[in-house]
Order: C-alpha cells, then structure tokens, then sequence
C-alpha cells in the first residue's frame, strides 16, 4: 500500500501522501469487489450504509482536526519522525 500512495502522490504532485491518496491506495490495495457507490470522498455527499465498511472506517479514522505527537517515553519510531518533519514543514 505504501508503494501506491507514494505513487498517487508523485502522479497528483503532492510532496507527501495526502488523505485521498491514502485512501484511493487504500481502496486499490485492499478492496477487490465492484463497490455499490463511488468512494465517499469523490463526492460531497453523506457516508452511508451504501458505503464499503473498510473504506467507511478508514474516512472516519483519518476525519477530523486532530493531530498526534509520539509520545515522550517511548523512542519514536523513523517513520513517525519523518512523517512528522514532512507534517510540519507543509504546514
């Protein structure tokens, strides 16, 4: 999945993944049947049961205005360093 997102984003020209090339990496990764909607992000419209559960609990976990750290007690790992260098410089 890391592969398709990287990609994604070099392909739509963002620096870093952002949450509609996860989630299209996602939906092209993980779910092989015809779904019964479009994607709930290529549209403006509600979540609903017509959505794919995976592809529904993955727009809830990365809905929202919060942002997390690593937490002091515990060595963070490289890919939440970087993450977190390339968060922050786009911001």
């Amino acid at each position: 999945m890391r592969c398709a997102q990287q990609s994604l984003a070099q392909l739509r020209g963002h620096a870093l993944p952002l949450r509609g090339d996860i989630l299209d990496a996602l939906q092209s990764t993980v779910i092989k049947e015809a779904l019964d909607a479009p994607a709930p992000w290529a549209s403006q419209g509600l979540l609903g049961d017509q959505h794919h559960p995976v592809l529904r609990e993955a727009l809830l976990a990365l809905t929202g205005e919060g942002g997390g750290t690593c937490t002091p007690t515990r060595p963070c790992r490289r890919w939440c360093m970087t993450w977190q260098r390339g968060w922050r410089s786009a911001s």
